[in-house]
This record gives C-alpha cells, structure tokens and sequence, in this order.
C-alpha cells in the first residue's frame, strides 16, 4: 500500500475512509478466522478448471513467490503478476486487472 499511499492519494484516502468505517467487532472476528483456518494447500491440484492467478507487484499480504508456488499446483491455471500494482491490484491497475480477465474468459469461456 506504500507506493498506492504515494502515487495514487485520493484512491488511499478513500481506502482508508472506508476501513474506519468497518464494524470493528466484525473486522477483529475476520482476522481471528484468518488466523485460525487450516491450510488448504493439499487440495489445489484437485482444482481441475482453469484458473487465473493475479498477484500485485509489490504485494507483501500475498507475494509473488507465494502466489507462483500455488499456481504451479493448479492445473490449467495461468499466473499473471500486475505491474504498478500490490495487495489491491483491481483498484490499483484496473485496466490491466481488467484486460486479463477478458483475456483469460474469452480463452477458456467462449
């Protein structure tokens, strides 16, 4: 979120708006069932229709390594990381986000 707090203000702003507006009973209740869940890794290669893997740049939450490793246990999917991009890639780069997406339904949905 660093360089969307520098490059892209008023987007961070508004980002920042609408966490403080959360229900902080409901957020603390999202993190705890984040901290708690059980890895699911073992189940990717069951996955077995296609799949698009979208990873910001400069995301920290879920890095690029991380993001590759679980793509390589997916078959059929395909990896994609978004330039100019970190945690929030569809706010961040929404015409590349976009443009991949159409790309990935029109090759495997049409």
């Amino acid at each position: 979120m660093e360089r969307t707090q520098i490059e892209k203000p008023k987007m961070y702003q508004k980002i920042l708006e609408q966490a403080k507006s959360l229900n902080s009973i409901g957020v603390k209740g999202s993190l705890i069932a984040m901290l708690s869940r059980k890895s699911t890794e073992e189940f990717l290669m069951s996955i077995n229709i296609p799949t698009l893997i979208l990873v910001g740049k400069y995301d920290k939450l879920t890095p690029q390594e991380k993001m590759r490793l679980i793509s390589e246990k997916i078959i059929n999917s395909e990896f994609k990381i978004v330039p100019n991009a970190a945690h929030m890639s569809p706010l961040e780069n929404p015409g590349f986000v976009n443009k991949e997406i159409k790309k990935f339904l029109l090759k495997h949905f049409t």
